[in-house]
């Protein structure tokens, strides 16, 4: 036990700040210390940035195409998702704001509310969901990276098929593909968050063109607009328009998806998290921003316009796939 002890001291543990006016504590180190001024270099578009990087992402894209795949009008789709998303921009807003004013963090946050020990739950809590969505991130780029190596050696479809029973809800191809991907980015992980906004800035020159790529293609390949406002709803399963409507409303907030497409068939799985994880941690980002006016701003139009801009996508692709 004494050299377990020694290793995490050593290898794990963070060390003090040295600052001779704070003395040395359990609840404090490098991390929950608030962030020194001089280290506080993020500008507005760094926060806006971030949304960018968050909105055009494989996982909104699932989600925005849920209601309209389950039969919701397409235009009613796209307000529902807006509404959902100016909702939750007030609490990212407001918990951004005050990781900026006081440059702190969630854990530190979570004590107002939890106590000091009490805090120790929220963070488990969110300590747990992360890897999940973290596994969830890496399936879907896994689904890339296989349609990738597909394009460029069609047989790989049919790697190894049989390798793998039905029950375990994946291809031997798509495993290979997660496995990819899960190696190409745990490199990612070892950035330190000061040093992340060079990453959002990549985002900021790369993803709004590949969204207008997508978008086009989508375009072009349902040969324009045509009846994509007056398709009417089709509720599936029993459900009403307000229903989904409102199933709308709730999946732009959580980013939950309760649905898998393939083939508009409809297995219900719980995909989590998204908006509602980031009411917490939103500190976490914004304890670096240089300006709190600025920055607050940022996130409270970076996030419904981002988002909402998102789910086009998916809402011009699926009602034509529903009428081929």
């Amino acid at each position: 036990m004494q050299k377990f002890k020694q290793y995490t001291t050593k290898h794990l543990a963070l060390a003090h700040r040295d600052d001779p006016s704070c003395s040395a504590s359990r609840w404090r180190s490098a991390d929950l210390d608030p962030v020194p001024k001089a280290d506080k270099k993020w500008e507005w578009y760094h926060i806006g940035g971030f949304w960018i990087a968050e909105g055009f992402s494989a996982a909104q894209i699932q989600t925005s195409s849920a209601a309209v795949a389950l039969g919701l009008n397409s235009g009613l789709a796209l307000a529902a998702y807006a509404i959902g998303n100016l909702i939750a921009a007030v609490p990212c807003s407001g918990m951004g704001y005050i990781g900026s004013k006081y440059s702190i963090n969630f854990p530190v946050v979570a004590r107002a509310s939890f106590g000091m020990w009490g805090s120790f739950l929220a963070i488990i809590v969110r300590l747990v969901t992360g890897p999940i969505w973290y596994g969830i991130q890496s399936y879907l780029g896994g689904l890339a990276i296989q349609v990738m190596i597909q394009a460029i050696w069609p047989s790989f479809i049919t790697w190894h098929e049989d390798a793998l029973p039905a029950s375990a809800d994946i291809t031997a191809s798509a495993l290979l593909g997660f496995a990819i991907f899960w190696l190409v980015s745990l490199p990612f992980l070892y950035i330190r968050p000061p040093k992340l906004r060079w990453l959002f800035i990549a985002k900021i020159v790369t993803m709004p063109f590949l969204w207008m790529a997508l978008f086009t293609w989508a375009l072009t390949a349902s040969d324009g607009f045509g009846p994509l406002l007056s398709i009417p709803s089709r509720p599936q399963n029993g459900m009403s328009t307000g229903y989904l409507f409102c199933y709308a409303i709730t999946a732009s907030i959580s980013g939950v998806n309760c649905m898998e497409l393939v083939n508009l068939t409809i297995p219900r799985r719980a995909l989590l998290i998204y908006c509602i994880a980031f009411t917490v941690n939103m500190p976490d980002i914004t304890r670096y921003a240089h300006d709190l006016r600025s920055s607050t701003l940022a996130q409270a139009i970076g996030l419904p316009v981002c988002l909402t801009m998102s789910k086009s996508i998916p809402r011009r692709v699926i009602p034509w796939q529903q009428n081929t």
